[in-house]
């Protein structure tokens, strides 16, 4: 936008704006704000350093501070009895899967902002409006001139023809989204006395309150649907399957673990086993392995079982793979299976950012903040072994590791 040779940017696609600026005879933004931070919005890096950039107060971090964004992307769930409370939520992701990404360049954030304030730029005022939705602390900026307002850049709350961006950036949860509370949100931008919206995505929208309207109705819609019943239908009574420990015949040769889920065994005609997800989710039973273990010995006295041949892993969630080392302990010759970056995060968790690495995705020893320790350990299956220290401290800390055995050293 420009005003009495100044102008202002809200939003960032491409560095090349740059150049369409200059080439337009248009004067460079000396104000920058975003109306939330994600990589394809935030791409001024350093290409407009006489620019004030503005962020929301709660993604200052993710837009300037990598080394933070890193650690808060590295941690590791110490307590997974906390999920029915957090529903897998983290400061950047959700459930070990990072949903929210910094710049592909920090920004350098001169302020912050929050809901409700108003940033002035010459003569104009751009109300901050709270739009939750397409992402974490996601703001819309309200445009007035002398109490009266003209547009709202709404960000990625909706783009042309009545859409959603898309669907990803409303997760919320562990299985759930934000979309049930889009239509109030929308309700809100349509309440704003403007027509004209100016999304992040897609064309300039000139009767933005009637496009409001009609996504916001067209979500109630869907929502009802997945709700509607027709008062006639009545399920097939089923036939319950026999248990065999904790594993239930679902098929012919089929069996999934019931009550901790995950768990799936297949086995054919001459016992040959395929797992699926080796790693039962019930983390407040001290005696998991040995369960898991009496209910192998079970599926081979009563289900046919002669070993497990192939374990299958979906993906590098604790309660998918973590008894993986423990199945391998019984059946040595069982080879795990995985897609190749899974199977890469497996041989070296700590060489990728992941936000909830629950208790058993590694091998551990030991615990603890002493000054000097040792220990043996012996690797359960193949693939990198190491040992892994955090240092919550500002200063630095010098680490002296002395070893002995048939070990491999790799830097």
């Amino acid at each position: 936008m420009v005003k009495d040779d100044r102008s202002i940017l809200v939003d960032c696609h491409t560095l090349e704006i740059r150049d369409w600026i200059e080439a337009s005879g248009l004067p460079l933004p000396d104000k920058i704000l975003h109306t939330h931070v994600q990589p394809e919005h935030c791409r001024e890096s350093d290409g407009f350093p006489a620019a004030e950039i503005l962020v929301h107060e709660e993604l200052r971090e993710l837009a300037s501070d990598p080394e933070a964004y890193a650690r808060n992307t590295s941690t590791h769930g110490e307590n997974p009895a906390k999920w029915p409370t957090t529903m897998g939520r983290e400061t950047y992701g959700i459930g070990g899967s990072i949903t929210m990404l910094p710049p592909e360049a920090p920004l350098a954030v001169s302020r912050t902002f929050r809901s409700g304030d108003e940033v002035e730029w010459n003569g104009l005022q751009f109300r901050v409006i709270r739009l939750p939705g397409h992402s974490r602390h996601h703001s819309g900026f309200l445009m007035e001139q002398h109490g009266q307002a003209w547009c709202l850049f709404s960000g990625d709350l909706i783009r042309n023809n009545s859409r959603l961006v898309n669907v990803y950036d409303l997760e919320d949860a562990y299985g759930s989204t934000r979309l049930s509370s889009q239509p109030e949100v929308l309700t809100l931008a349509g309440s704003l006395g403007v027509d004209c919206f100016l999304p992040s995505t897609g064309p300039v929208i000139a009767n933005g309150r009637a496009q409001a309207r009609d996504l916001s109705r067209a979500i109630r819609q869907y929502e009802e649907a997945l709700r509607w019943t027709s008062g006639a239908f009545h399920a097939l009574k089923m036939p319950e399957p026999e248990p065999v420990g904790r594993y239930h015949g679902v098929a012919d040769g089929v069996y999934q673990m019931g009550g901790f889920g995950n768990c799936i065994v297949f086995i054919d005609g001459q016992g040959r086993g395929l797992m699926v997800d080796p790693g039962p989710c019930d983390y407040e039973n001290d005696s998991r392995e040995q369960d898991f273990l009496d209910d192998l010995e079970l599926l081979e006295r009563e289900a046919g079982l002669r070993e497990i041949e192939v374990a299958l892993i979906t993906h590098f969630h604790g309660d998918h793979y973590d008894m993986a080392p423990a199945l391998k302990t019984r059946y040595p010759t069982c080879r795990l299976a995985a897609w190749s970056l899974v199977a890469d995060v497996i041989e070296d968790p700590h060489a990728f950012p992941y936000g909830f690495r629950l208790p058993g995705y590694f091998e551990s020893f030991e615990k603890g903040t002493s000054q000097k320790s040792e220990g043996v350990i012996t690797a359960p299956f193949t693939g990198t072994i190491g040992w892994y220290w955090k240092n919550n401290r500002s200063d630095n800390v010098v680490v002296t590791v002395k070893a002995k055995g048939h070990d491999k050293k790799e830097e």
